[in-house]
């Protein structure tokens, strides 16, 4: 493809020509044909003394020029320079008037503000629009655009903006823009319905600007939804905090209080003391698994920390016991049940069982296989087992316990070698919800 000498000039905002040796024009643009002061003997002097500089081996040449008369009067300056290899020298004009460089520097600051707006809202994760109010149309960015999953062609309509909002803030959209349009400030939080019935919360901001006798308001939009539910979660956890505090200084002194009856229910009977060692031990069981609730917020228990916790006491032995597999989260009445249940079976143990021998110990496996949750506790390396000759409160939170509260099967083995203690728990009922 050639490109002519014309269609360079032509490409060229200010007035443009080159001008051969005798000071005559070979081509000039459009800008410096509409010129007629250009076509003047003023200014066809100065392009033939500019040329006769460059011929006399100047690398530039320029002079100054005024055109009009009085207000009306415009100063320009004409700059010529040689093209290599070509007869002909390039000559443009540059208007000089004060007033038209104050415009310029006014476009330039104009220019670098609308730069570093665009870098503000890009830093900020803000989007723009500007909603003609005579047309209800929007023009709109490309965050502002996702921000109300509107599409990236066209021109959308306040309709548009208005199909995607939640019904309720269709009425808060219209109140926010009336009170721009009286004079105040646009400050809306609308819910934007989004994809599988999903909601986001979307904040605008802006003013009313009249530009060109029509009325616009423009502003920024912000998809605030995290920062809400930021927000909200911290207010939880702080509201938690406080709450989960509370409970566990009542939960202390509730036991407390237990204790002091039960110390002034049996002082008048000595003979009482072993039953009352052994409801103390199971309101400390209690109590320890009210405390480990209460730190979270009531809702879950890992078994391991419930098993760990009853066995902590026999920690040091000659064979340790061992927990396998225990790493599931009970709901809060499950974990009760089950801190009670393996503290009975630890406090028999210690008495009657693999606890009461330094060479014995216990072996703890849970698993969760389908619809049920099994834990095995087995005891080995105690003195021989023999089955008990009667039930007492023991059968009730070992057996019953478990059965009425949880709906659990409940299989218990007193062979020689040591206790079998074995629960399935339906893993919907006893198990955190996902």
């Amino acid at each position: 493809m050639t490109v002519r000498a014309q269609d360079l000039l032509d490409a060229a905002d200010e007035p443009a020509a080159l001008v051969e040796a005798d000071g005559s024009i070979r081509h000039a643009n459009a800008a410096w044909r509409r010129a007629p002061c250009l076509a003047g003997p003023k200014t066809t002097g100065l392009v033939a003394r500019l040329r006769a500089a460059l011929d006399a081996g100047a690398q530039t040449a320029s002079g100054a020029y005024s055109a009009g008369e009085g207000e009306a009067r415009r100063h320009f300056r004409l700059e010529a320079r040689p093209i290599a290899g070509a007869r002909a020298c390039l000559v443009r004009r540059v208007e000089t008037t004060a007033e038209r460089q104050a415009a310029q520097r006014r476009s330039e600051v104009l220019d670098e503000s609308a730069v570093g707006f665009a870098l503000a809202l890009e830093a900020g994760g803000l989007g723009s629009f500007d909603i003609s109010l005579a047309s209800r149309t929007i023009e709109a960015d490309r965050r502002a655009r996702e921000a109300f999953d509107l599409p990236f062609d066209g021109d959308p309509t306040c309709a548009d903006v208005e199909a995607r909002l939640v019904p309720d803030d269709v009425r808060r959209l219209a109140d926010a823009l009336g009170d721009a349009i009286g004079g105040g400030a646009l400050d809306a939080e609308l819910r934007v319905r989004a994809a599988q019935g999903a909601e986001r919360l979307v904040a605008l901001r802006g003013r009313l600007v009249r530009r060109g006798g029509e009325a616009h308001v423009v502003g920024v939009v912000a998809d605030i939804t995290e920062r809400r539910q930021a927000e909200a979660d911290r207010q939880r956890e702080e509201r938690d905090r406080l709450v989960i505090g509370e409970m566990r200084h009542r939960i202390k002194n509730l036991f407390t209080i237990v204790g002091t009856i039960l110390n002034l229910s049996i002082r008048s009977h000595p003979e009482a003391a072993p039953y009352k060692r052994a409801v103390e031990s199971r309101l400390a069981s209690l109590e320890a698994a009210q405390t480990r609730l209460a730190e979270s917020g009531w809702r879950t228990s890992d078994v391991d920390e419930i098993v760990a916790r009853e066995l902590e006491p026999f920690r040091e032995r000659r064979r340790p016991n061992v927990i396998a597999g225990c790493g599931l989260a009970l709901e809060g009445r499950a974990a009760e049940v089950l801190a009670m249940i393996v503290h009975e079976l630890a406090t028999n143990a210690a008495k009657h069982g693999a606890l009461s021998d330094e060479n014995g110990f216990v072996r703890v496996a849970c698993r969760h296989e389908g619809e049920t949750v099994v834990l095995v506790w087995s005891e080995e390396g105690g003195p021989t087992v023999t089955p008990p000759t009667h039930s007492g409160f023991g059968t009730t939170v070992t057996q019953r316990m478990p059965e009425r509260f949880l709906g659990a099967r409940v299989e218990t083995r007193w062979a020689p070698e040591g206790l079998s203690y074995r629960l399935e728990l339906p893993a919907e009922r006893v198990l955190r919800a996902c």
